[in-house]
C-alpha cells in the first residue's frame, strides 16, 4: 500500500459518512457532530506535517495526494458510492490548505451542507465556490470534472475564452502562461505565504503536449530573451530545453513533466538575492559571489513552501539544488561527497548554462551566439558536463541551434528555424530576414540550406558566419512563429 493509503481511506470515508449524516439528520444532529469531530481530528493530524491536501476523482477512482487508493473488499461499496456522489455534482477534486485557525464543527457542517445540496444547482461547482466565498471559507476549493469543463464555469461570470487556433498561437499562449506561473509562485514564496502549483502542473502538461505535437514551436519560444525579466524568462527557457531533451533521450512523460517543473523552479531562490547583486554590471566581489552561490539552497527552501503533495516535492527538490554542481563534483554548493549528480541535475546543468551564456546580461552585454555557446560548453565536456548527455544535447539542437543568426554567401541573413535533414544540422532550415525601413527586418521566405542548383548541384546558399541575434536587435521568436 502507498504511504497515504490509510489516511486517505480514513479521511475520504469519514467525509462521505458526514455527507450522508447531513442528508439524513440535518446539521445539528448528534451523529453529524460526532462524525465531523472525527474528521477534524483526522485533518488536524494530517496538517501537522502537510500543508496541502488533495482528493481527486478520476475514472471512478479516488486519488489521495495523487496516490491512487486501492479499495479493500469491506470498503469498496462505500467508496464506489462516494465516487458517484462527487461525480453527480461534477466535482473532480477537493483541495484543502492547512487552515490558519483551528477547524470548527460549525465550519465543517457548512462545507458538508454546501457539498450535499449543490446537486440542486444548475452548475454545482460554481454554486459551491460562491457559497464558500460568501462565508469567507478560502482554505477549501473544488474543481470540475474534465469532461464538464466547457463554458459551464464561466457562463455566470464572464465571456467564453478565445479559441486558440494555430500551433504558434498555442506556443505564445503557453509561454506567457509559464511566465505568469513562475512570477506568481515567486511572488508568493518571497514572503511568508505558501504557493499552490496546481496551475503550474497543468501548464507543464500542456507544454509537454505541445512539444510532442511540434517540438519546433516551443524551441522557437525558448529563444526569447528579456533583459528586464531575465530570471523568469531564463527559468521558462530552461524548462523548455530540459523537457525537449528529456523526450529526446526517451524519458517517460511523467518524468518529463517532473523535469519541466524542476526547470521552472530551479532558480526560485534568486528572489532572496538582492537585485543590485543580480543586476550588477561589473565583476562581483568575493562576498557577492558567496551570496549568489546560496541561491540553489534558497530554491530548495522555496520549494518546501509549495502547497504540493509531499511525494511531488521530494521529486523536485534535488535537481534545483544540484544544477550548479559540475559533473566532476566541483561547483556549488560545495559538498564533501562522491555521490554523482542526479540525471535531472545533469540535464538542468546543460540547459541552464546554454540559455545563460546565450543571453545578454548586465555584466556581459554581448552574449555568445548559440553555436559559439555549444563550442564553449564542449570545452567543459567531462568536467563541467556529462559528456554523453552533452553530446546528446548537441545532437538534439544541431550545430546551429534554433535562433542562431547566419550570414549567407548570398548576402542574406538567415535565422535558423530547424536542424534540417542533416543529423548534425550543419545545413539547417532558415527564415530569410529581409530589410525593412520601419522595423529593420521582416520575415522572408523559409528555405533549406540543403537546397542545390538543379544544373550544377552546388548548394544555393552557404554559411559565411554566425552571430547572436541580439547584436542586430532581433528577437528570434518574432520571426520563427
Amino acid at each position: 500500500m502507498g504511504q497515504y493509503a490509510v489516511e486517505g481511506e480514513q479521511i475520504i470515508g469519514n467525509l462521505y459518512k458526514l455527507l450522508m449524516a447531513v442528508k439524513l439528520h440535518g446539521e445539528t444532529n448528534k451523529t453529524v457532530v460526532t462524525v465531523s469531530d472525527t474528521l477534524i481530528v483526522l485533518l488536524s493530524r494530517f496538517f501537522k506535517r502537510e500543508t496541502f491536501l488533495s482528493i481527486k476523482i478520476n475514472d471512478n477512482r479516488f486519488y489521495f495526494q495523487d496516490e491512487k487508493l486501492i479499495y479493500r473488499r469491506e470498503t469498496e461499496t462505500l467508496f464506489n458510492k462516494a465516487c458517484q456522489f462527487f461525480s453527480d455534482r461534477s466535482i473532480a477534486e477537493i483541495r484543502i490548505l492547512s487552515p490558519n485557525e483551528p477547524m470548527t464543527s460549525a465550519v465543517i457542517h457548512k462545507i458538508a451542507f454546501f457539498l450535499y445540496h449543490s446537486i440542486k444547482a444548475a452548475h454545482p461547482v460554481v454554486w459551491i465556490k460562491k457559497r464558500l466565498l460568501s462565508e469567507g471559507i478560502t482554505w477549501i476549493d473544488v474543481d470540475l470534472l474534465p469532461e464538464k469543463q466547457t463554458l459551464d464555469l464561466f457562463r455566470e461570470q464572464s465571456a467564453p475564452p478565445q479559441k486558440v487556433n494555430s500551433r504558434p498561437e498555442k506556443g505564445q499562449k503557453t509561454y506567457a502562461s509559464a511566465m505568469a506561473s513562475i512570477k506568481g509562485v515567486a511572488e508568493k514564496v518571497s514572503g511568508p505565504n505558501y504557493a499552490g502549483i496546481r496551475k503550474t502542473q497543468r501548464m507543464i502538461q500542456k507544454m509537454v503536449d505541445l512539444i510532442i505535437e511540434d517540438e519546433s514551436i516551443l524551441m522557437g519560444m525558448s529563444t526569447i530573451r528579456d533583459y528586464d525579466d531575465y530570471t523568469y524568462c531564463h527559468s521558462v527557457n530552461v524548462s523548455i530545453l530540459a523537457m525537449c531533451f528529456g523526450l529526446n533521450i526517451g524519458l517517460s512523460r511523467q518524468s518529463v513533466e517532473i523535469l519541466g517543473i524542476c526547470g521552472l523552479f530551479h532558480d526560485l531562490g534568486k528572489v532572496d538575492i538582492p537585485s543590485e547583486i543580480i543586476r550588477k554590471p561589473g565583476k562581483l566581489t568575493r562576498e557577492e559571489s558567496r551570496i549568489i552561490e546560496k541561491h540553489s539552497l534558497y530554491s530548495v527552501t522555496k520549494i518546501l513552501k509549495l502547497n504540493a503533495p509531499r511525494e511531488l516535492k521530494s521529486r523536485i527538490l534535488r535537481s534545483p539544488f544540484e544544477h550548479h554542481i559540475k559533473f566532476n563534483l566541483t561547483g556549488y554548493p560545495r559538498l564533501n561527497q562522491k555521490k554523482p549528480v542526479s540525471l535531472f541535475g545533469r540535464i538542468l546543468a546543460i540547459a541552464d548554462v546554454f540559455d545563460a551564456i546565450t543571453s545578454p546580461r548586465a555584466y556581459r552585454p554581448v552574449a555568445f551566439s548559440p553555436d559559439e555557446a555549444l563550442g564553449k560548453m564542449l570545452e567543459g565536456s567531462g568536467t563541467d558536463f556529462d559528456p554523453l548527455l552533452l553530446k546528446a544535447f548537441i545532437n538534439m539542437i544541431g550545430i546551429y541551434p534554433v535562433g542562431t543568426l547566419l550570414q549567407l554567401d548570398t548576402g542574406e541573413l538567415g535565422l535558423v528555424s530547424g536542424k534540417g535533414k542533416s543529423s548534425m544540422g550543419n545545413r539547417p532550415d532558415v527564415v530569410v530576414l529581409e530589410t525593412d525601413k520601419e522595423t529593420g527586418y521582416k520575415k522572408g521566405p523559409m528555405v533549406s540550406l540543403e537546397e542545390r542548383d538543379s544544373k550544377t548541384m552546388a548548394y544555393i546558399r552557404n554559411i559565411v558566419g554566425s552571430f547572436h541575434p541580439g547584436q542586430f536587435g532581433i528577437q528570434p521568436a518574432q520571426y520563427l512563429l
